[in-house]
């Protein structure tokens, strides 16, 4: 466990030093909006200027190990960089683009992790990021979100956000989808 906040601290001050803004997404964000289960990495989205995305790798690369070889390529190509840290921690760090991820920095909430306070991305966020990635773990995260934070959540923000991320994705009919997850979760 030593190792998994050594990285996530590590993480956090060297975005911290470069004024690169994040929030944690994922396994640690679901462990607070849902319920417990272990996570092996570290998923996190930074806000990169279209432009900057170089710059934000070598940021990145001066501290944490590239897991593929072409990661430059890779980066640019997928907005996602696959690393490791010197405690072997896996990290998969996202490439957001201002806009929506403007504004999943400022809905963010500040958490305690072992002691550090660190940005998750709020609860809505968590299951719109999920709803969009779409493997199983993802269905099950968001069932998860969706029961435990019963009356809490903001449904109007999650179908206006996949309802536009529906549009850019051909195909995928992410508002459908979620309907049919909260339909699964009610209670009779």
């Amino acid at each position: 466990m030593h190792s998994f906040l050594d990285t996530l601290t590590t993480l956090h001050d060297t975005l911290a030093a470069h004024n690169i803004r994040y929030v944690l997404i994922g396994g640690i964000a679901v462990q607070h909006w849902s319920e417990p289960r272990f996570t092996r990495d570290i998923d996190a989205t930074v806000v990169v200027q279209p432009g900057k995305e170089e710059d934000v790798l070598a940021v990145l690369t001066s501290v944490f190990t590239p897991r593929i070889p072409d990661f430059i390529q890779f980066a640019l190509q997928y907005r996602v960089i696959p690393l490791t840290s010197s405690q072997g921690v896996d990290l998969d760090i996202s490439f957001g683009l201002p806009g929506y991820e403007e504004t999943v920095m400022e809905r963010s909430v500040r958490v305690v992790i072992a002691g550090g306070i660190f940005p998750i991305c709020s609860a809505e966020d968590l299951i719109i990021h999920k709803m969009v990635a779409g493997r199983p773990q993802d269905t099950s995260d968001v069932q998860g979100v969706i029961i435990r934070q019963e009356g809490r959540l903001d449904f109007k923000y999650v179908d206006e956000w996949l309802t536009r991320f529906t549009e850019l994705l051909e195909g995928a009919d992410l508002v459908e989808r979620f309907e049919r997850l909260r339909d699964s979760c009610k209670v009779a």
